[in-house]
C-alpha cells in the first residue's frame, strides 16, 4: 500500500483534479513540506504513501491527513452534485457557519467590511494582542479562500460571480443594494459585505462602488477619455457603448455620465467641461458644430462674463473669427475674417489693384452674411481707400489727401502760443473704462500727425499716443485717458484740460473744477492771463475778436460763446 499511487487510494480522486489542495485546514507542515510543488489534487495523483513520506520534514501524520483531505474533497464534491440551490442568503450563510468564530469576526472586521477596523480594535474585541491579529489574519484568508473554492460552496461563488457581471465596475450605490435586495441580502448585512467582497471586491467612493479587482473608476474613466480622443463632442449612444464594452450597464451609464461635474450635455452631445474659460468655450463650439457669437458662447457657458469669453477667442490659438460676429475652431478649416478693411484689401489685390463696388459688396455680404452693406461702404470711405467711377482701389503715395481745416474749427482746441496746444475733453464712462477717442482731424495735424501715422506723448501718468489709421472709419484718436482722469480725480460729467507741448511731445493734465467761475475756467482753458477775455480767446483761436462768438457756435462751444458774450454785456 505504501507504493500505491495516491489516485487508487483515493477513488474519484479526477473528479477534483483541478481543486486547490486547501493547506489552510492541513497542518502547517503540510503546507511547508508540500505546497512548492503540489498546488491542486491532480498534482499528486500520482505520488504515493512512500514518495510523500520521502521528503524531507514529511511525517506519516502528515501524510494521513493530505490522503483524509482528498478523501473529503471528493466526498464533497459528489454530495455537491446532487445539492439543490438554496439561494444566495442561505448559501452565504452556509459559508459562514464553516468558519469558526475568531476567524468570522476578525474577516468581518478587517476584510469583508468597507471601513476596515484598526488592529488593536479587533484585539480588544477578541481578547488577543494585536501581534495574533497580524499572524492570523493571513491564515484566515486562506482558509476563507478555500471554502469558496470548495465544491460545497459553489453556490456562493455563482452568486458573487453572476452579481460581478450586473453590478459591473463601477456602479451607484443604490444600485448595488436593489441588487442585493433581488437576492432576498439585506445591503447592511454580514451576507452582503461577503458577496460585494467575493464580486469585487467593491468599496465605497462617494455615492458609488468600485470593483477595486479590475480597477473599475480609472476603467470607466479611461474608456470615456477613449471616446473623448477620438472625437471631442461624442454622442452619448457612443460614450454609453464604450462603457458597455468595459462591462456597465446601459441605465448605469446615463448615470455616470449625468455625475460627471466634467462632462455637459448638448442634446444627444457630451463634451469636456472642465479647465479654463477657453477650454468651456472650445467645448460649446465643438457642441454647436457651427460657429457661434461671443454673448452666445458666454450665454452657453453660464458662469463667466463676455469680456472673459471675448479675451480668450482672441488669445487662443484654437479660434478664428468665422465672420464679423461670430467665431470658430480653426480645426474647422473655415475661411479665417481679418476684419471689414482687411477683407476688401485682400479681394482688391486679388483682383489686380482695383474692383468694382457692387461686386465687392456684393461678395462680402454673400460670404459674412453678418456683415452690413452700410459697414462696407463706411469702410469704403476711409482714407485707405480711392473710389473713382465705381471703382475701388487702394491708396497709393501719389494720392492727395484730403484737407483738414483749421485747428479753430474743432471742439475744445486753443492755441497758447506756436509750441502749446490744449484740448478740453469731458470724462464719459469711455474714459473712465480707458478707451481710445476720436479726436478732430485738425487736432491731429496741429499735432504733427498725418494720415497713417502715430505720435507718443509722455506725461506723468505714462504715454499717451495719439494715432490716425488709414483704415480708421472716425479718424484720429488719442489713447487711453483713463489714468489722467484718476490723477486728477475727475469724475463723469467733469473737463479734463490736455495740454500738450509739441517740440518736446509732452503732455499735461489739469481738471476744471465744476464749482469755478467764468474768468477761472477761461484762464484754465486758454492757459494764458485774461486782462482782455474777447482779445485773449481771439488770439487762441487765430480770428478777429469779432469773429470769436459766432466761430465757437459754430464748432460746438455754446457754452463759451455765452460765457464770453456775458462778459461782454458787464464790459
Amino acid at each position: 500500500m505504501a507504493h500505491t499511487p495516491v489516485s487508487e487510494l483515493v477513488p474519484g480522486l479526477v473528479r477534483v483534479g483541478g481543486f486547490a489542495i486547501p493547506y489552510a485546514r492541513l497542518p502547517r507542515r503540510a503546507r511547508s513540506v508540500y505546497s512548492a510543488d503540489f498546488t491542486c489534487w491532480s498534482d499528486i495523483a500520482g505520488e504515493t504513501p512512500s514518495s510523500l513520506l520521502g521528503r524531507p520534514k514529511a511525517g506519516k501524520a502528515t501524510v494521513r491527513a493530505l490522503l483524509g483531505a482528498a478523501r473529503d474533497a471528493v466526498a464533497e464534491c459528489d454530495a455537491a452534485a446532487t445539492c439543490e440551490p438554496v439561494g444566495a442568503a442561505t448559501s452565504v450563510q452556509r459559508l459562514l457557519d464553516e468558519l469558526d468564530a475568531r476567524d468570522r469576526i476578525l474577516l468581518s472586521a478587517r476584510v469583508w467590511t468597507a471601513t476596515p477596523q484598526s488592529l488593536a480594535t479587533v484585539a480588544e474585541r477578541l481578547g488577543v494582542h494585536t501581534v495574533w491579529i497580524h499572524r492570523n489574519q493571513p491564515r484566515a484568508e486562506a482558509r476563507f479562500a478555500e471554502l469558496i473554492a470548495a465544491p460545497t460552496h459553489r453556490e456562493v461563488a455563482n452568486h458573487a460571480a453572476e452579481l460581478s457581471r450586473r453590478l459591473g465596475p463601477y456602479v451607484p450605490a443604490d444600485t448595488v443594494a436593489a441588487e442585493l435586495c433581488r437576492l432576498d441580502i439585506d445591503p447592511a448585512s454580514e451576507a452582503a459585505q461577503v458577496l460585494l467582497y467575493l464580486a469585487g471586491p467593491y468599496v465605497r467612493r462617494g455615492g458609488w462602488l468600485e470593483n477595486t479587482t479590475s480597477g473599475g473608476h480609472q476603467q470607466v474613466s479611461a474608456a470615456v477619455d477613449s471616446v473623448f480622443d477620438r472625437c471631442a463632442a461624442p454622442s452619448g449612444a457612443s460614450l454609453a457603448q464604450a462603457l458597455a464594452g468595459v462591462g456597465m450597464a446601459p441605465d448605469v451609464a446615463d448615470a455616470y455620465l449625468d455625475d460627471q461635474v466634467a462632462l455637459r450635455r448638448f442634446g444627444e452631445l457630451w463634451v469636456r467641461w472642465s479647465g479654463s474659460t477657453a477650454d468651456k468655450v472650445a467645448s460649446v463650439l465643438h457642441a454647436r458644430g457651427t460657429p457661434a457669437a461671443p454673448d452666445d458662447i458666454a450665454a452657453t457657458i453660464g458662469d463667466t462674463s463676455l469680456r472673459a469669453v471675448q479675451d480668450a477667442l482672441y488669445a487662443d490659438y484654437r479660434f478664428t473669427r468665422a465672420s464679423r460676429q461670430t467665431w470658430a475652431l480653426r480645426e474647422w478649416g473655415l475661411d479665417e475674417y481679418s476684419g471689414i478693411y482687411d477683407e476688401i484689401t485682400a479681394r482688391i489685390e486679388a483682383s489686380g489693384g482695383q474692383v468694382r463696388v457692387s461686386e465687392l459688396v456684393h461678395d462680402l455680404v454673400s460670404r459674412f452674411p453678418d456683415v452690413a452693406e452700410s459697414s462696407i461702404r463706411v469702410y469704403l470711405n476711409t482714407l485707405a481707400f480711392i473710389t473713382e467711377a465705381e471703382m475701388v482701389r487702394l491708396r497709393t503715395d501719389a494720392d492727395e489727401w484730403p484737407p483738414v481745416g483749421p485747428l479753430h474749427t474743432a471742439r475744445g482746441a486753443f492755441r497758447n502760443g506756436h509750441n502749446e496746444l490744449r484740448l478740453a475733453v469731458t470724462v464719459t464712462t469711455e474714459v473712465v473704462r480707458g478707451s481710445s477717442r476720436p479726436i478732430h482731424p485738425a487736432v491731429a495735424t496741429a499735432l504733427g500727425i498725418n494720415p497713417g501715422q502715430r505720435r507718443l506723448f509722455t506725461s506723468p501718468q505714462g504715454p499717451v499716443a495719439v494715432t490716425w489709421r488709414l483704415s480708421s472709419t472716425n479718424g484720429p484718436n488719442i489713447g487711453s485717458l483713463r489714468q489722467l482722469a484718476i490723477a486728477t480725480a475727475a469724475a463723469l460729467t467733469n473737463t479734463l484740460v490736455l495740454t500738450f507741448r509739441l517740440d518736446e511731445a509732452s503732455l499735461e493734465v489739469a481738471r476744471i473744477d465744476p464749482e469755478a467761475t467764468g474768468i477761472q475756467r477761461l484762464r484754465q482753458l486758454l492757459g494764458c492771463p485774461l486782462h482782455n477775455p474777447v482779445a485773449a480767446m481771439a488770439a487762441s483761436l487765430d480770428c478777429r475778436p469779432a469773429d470769436v462768438t459766432k466761430l465757437l457756435r459754430g464748432r460746438g462751444d455754446q457754452d463759451l460763446a455765452n460765457l464770453l458774450q456775458d462778459l461782454q454785456g458787464q464790459a
